[in-house]
């Protein structure tokens, strides 16, 4: 299966994350960082 982005979802996926939007957990001995599904599925 190939997956073919459009020219606006790869401006999207390239433009800078917003830093208020990560959060991050302890995993063991290490923070992980990450995004909530819900912000990542709004844009």
């Amino acid at each position: 299966m190939t997956c073919t982005f459009s020219a606006e979802q790869i401006q999207s996926l390239s433009a800078p994350l917003d830093r208020a939007k990560v959060r991050q957990r302890e995993q063991g001995r290490t923070k992980v960082s990450y995004l909530e599904g819900w912000q990542v599925m709004s844009y």
